[in-house]
């Protein structure tokens, strides 16, 4: 059964985001098998159980649902995502009329190149692995850059003291492990279901839509009384840059400082030092 934790939040971007695709067993009362291979032969890797009733929420933590994974498998069969024992696999199931398809909210993050596969079948993994959009095709081509679109807000008023402060244990795993962050809250990178920058801060600090962040404390005024992982984002004037050059703020150098992030370049966290040309210009978020 997969056991993630999930941030439901509504989203407002000027480019619409989506939900995960993810197959939901409802006309299967004992279950039905999940499998390492495209195979009814192969080793069982885990069961979808049915919902308790047809009203059911679907989500991700359902045990009746399960994450569409972006690799071809043969007629009749999908390739599907599956956490087991914290484990995370590959795996493959038999799609017929007792599925629906539907579209699963939540936040998941996992290591796309640790994930586990059988070495008793080929995997035809998507150039960008990893869950998959609902109506996203396998890509062909690399990710291209969006044009920039920045977003007006508020400020915070300055006799308000609250701090917004994220999961800094979650963030240091995932940066060590290489996680890519999944987030059906945020855009996603071009062509695949990948959270773009925005998406770690909305992750790993519970944050809402960016059109309800205010621009708060400037990193740089006083650095070195910026909480650690504090969420920050990049500000001209009043505005920002629908999440773009978001991330969280992990310590002070001597001229900038270092934050937490992931781009569509890479798809997976990673911790960088700002260039000080630009970081005169990030801001505490808060909300």
């Amino acid at each position: 059964m997969m056991k993630i934790v999930f941030l439901f939040v509504a989203v407002l971007f000027q480019e619409t985001s989506a939900n995960f695709l993810c197959f939901c067993n409802f006309l299967h009362p004992y279950g039905s098998y999940l499998y390492e291979c495209p195979s009814r032969s192969s080793q069982l890797i885990g069961i979808i159980y049915p919902p308790e009733n047809t009203d059911h929420y679907v989500d991700l933590s359902s045990p009746h649902c399960v994450a569409a994974f972006n690799a071809q498998a043969p007629q009749g069969w999908v390739a599907i995502y599956y956490n087991s024992n914290n484990v995370n696999k590959l795996g493959y199931m038999f799609k017929d009329s007792g599925f629906l398809d539907r579209q699963c909210p939540g936040t998941l993050s996992f290591n796309v190149q640790n994930v586990v596969k059988s070495d008793k079948c080929t995997h035809h993994i998507g150039p960008i692995p990893g869950l998959v959009l609902p109506t996203a095709t396998v890509p062909t081509t690399a990710p291209t850059q969006r044009p920039t679109a920045w977003v007006t807000l508020p400020t915070a008023h300055p006799h308000v003291n609250q701090q917004n402060i994220c999961d800094g244990r979650g963030l240091e795993i995932g940066i060590v492990q290489h996680l890519t962050v999944f987030n059906a809250d945020s855009r996603h990178c071009p062509n695949s279901a990948v959270a773009d920058e925005e998406g770690v801060v909305m992750a790993y600090c519970k944050a809402p839509e960016v059109k309800q962040w205010k621009r708060h404390t400037n990193v740089m005024s006083d650095c070195k009384s910026i909480p650690k992982y504090s969420p920050i984002s990049f500000f001209f004037g009043d505005s920002v840059l629908a999440g773009t050059k978001s991330g969280i703020f992990i310590e002070c150098t001597s001229s900038s400082f270092v934050m937490a992030r992931q781009l569509c370049s890479n798809m997976f966290l990673e911790k960088v030092t700002i260039p000080p040309f630009l970081a005169s210009h990030y801001h505490v978020l808060q909300w």
